[in-house]
């Protein structure tokens, strides 16, 4: 999945001298009402509380003896190693643009807590250094084949600046933006992606985009638990958008039909046969969907048409495809089959004296997967309970490209 944190607005042009290429995809949206920006607000008195809280229980947890287990003494009682292994709190800092980032680091430098153990949580697409891969227009697959494949050198130089003291040394002594990380990255041939990533355990301030702790596909890959820490949300009557964009999905048809070329060169291989020709199906299934309803979509704009069905009306279709509630268990468990399959088929390689290559569906692929069994997750959970907040829509639309 491409996590694309914080969007520049996207500006139109028409060029007489160009051709259109339509272009096919099918969504299925959560309603959403259109809200006004308030601008930024200014919070960072809370955040300057809640760091001076911190400090306190820091000091405390410094100061406080080493217990020792004993059979005399409570520490030994399961409420005692509870309180001994319970962790200080985390601060998240979720903004909605770069702006407000660079705000709120801006602000935090005139603080005595400048120098606030922090990261700020990026996407490749602002934070990859590779050479090769910087310049593709999908940097999240190009990062995940080359680590697949021969390894990145800058993420192998990442481990050493992984912790906050380094960092320090390395010239970032104060609060920093994601700018500067790249910077002293690329001076010290390190992966900034993966360094702001590794810093988050060792951090008491994360500072990430509102689809990080919304989303539940971008929390998993970033591995972020909020439980038990502490979530500030600069503009936060943003929110409500921010959640409906993290429970909608759109997939184009171009994507869909890559994705069942992959899978057929995994099944002619004879790589996990049954599960990958069920997860094909989800792939073909789909592709016919938008094929058979291509003549029913309505033209409403000079370069869209689209054809919407309400929640229960997408359901039914579903369904007929093969993919509705009943059909989504297996499907699921195929999914996870071939991902424990192609981890073991890793670990083995790995572990071997001898170069054995690993074929697995590429990570657009999985990603495209996870697309579509989130938002089925959505729309099926607790028996279809919340099935009508949800819209599904077949769109074509064009783009216009230069003719030479």
């Amino acid at each position: 999945i491409d996590n694309d944190d914080f969007k520049m607005n996207a500006t139109k042009f028409n060029i007489p001298a160009s051709k259109k290429n339509p272009l096919k995809h099918v969504s299925i949206a959560y309603e959403e009402d259109k809200s006004e920006d308030n601008g930024l607000q200014k919070i960072l008195q809370t955040v300057d509380a809640i760091l001076g809280v911190k400090k306190v229980e820091d000091v405390k947890s410094v100061a406080a003896p080493e217990c020792h287990q004993c059979l005399q003494c409570p520490c030994d009682s399961p409420e005692g190693k509870s309180k001994v292994k319970n962790k200080l709190s985390k601060i998240y800092f979720g903004t909605r643009t770069h702006k407000q980032v660079a705000q709120i680091v801006r602000e935090l430098k005139k603080t005595k807590y400048h120098d606030v153990k922090m990261t700020v949580l990026g996407s490749r697409e602002h934070t990859c250094i590779h050479p090769d891969v910087s310049r593709m227009k999908a940097k999240n697959d190009g990062c995940k084949e080359l680590l697949n494949g021969p390894g990145c050198r800058f993420k192998d130089g990442t481990n050493r600046l992984l912790s906050q003291s380094v960092l320090k040394s390395a010239g970032l002594s104060s609060a920093w933006d994601i700018e500067d990380l790249v910077q002293l990255c690329q001076k010290k041939k390190a992966c900034p992606y993966f360094l702001s990533r590794g810093l988050k355990d060792d951090s008491d301030l994360i500072i990430c985009p509102y689809n990080y702790l919304v989303d539940p596909i971008v929390r998993e890959a970033m591995a972020i638990s909020l439980k038990g820490h502490i979530v500030i949300l600069d503009e936060a009557h943003n929110i409500e958008d921010a959640a409906r964009e993290a429970a909608s999905q759109s997939i184009s048809q171009d994507s869909i039909e890559k994705a069942v070329s992959d899978i057929d060169e995994l099944i002619e291989k004879n790589i996990n046969f049954a599960d990958y020709s069920r997860l094909r199906a989800v792939f073909f299934r789909l592709n016919n969907f938008i094929n058979e309803n291509k003549s029913k979509m309505e033209q409403k704009d000079f370069d869209k048409a689209y054809k919407i069905w309400s929640a229960f009306e997408i359901v039914a279709q579903l369904d007929a495809l093969g993919l509705g509630p009943k059909h989504f268990p297996d499907l699921k468990s195929a999914f996870s089959a071939v991902k424990a399959d192609a981890e073991q088929r890793k670990e083995e390689a790995s572990n071997s004296t001898r170069f054995i290559e690993v074929v697995d569906m590429k990570p657009a692929t999985e990603g495209l997967l996870t697309q579509i069994f989130q938002v089925l997750e959505y729309l099926y959970r607790s028996d279809l309970k919340y099935v009508d907040d949800f819209r599904a829509s077949l769109v074509q639309s064009y783009e216009y490209v230069f003719t030479h």
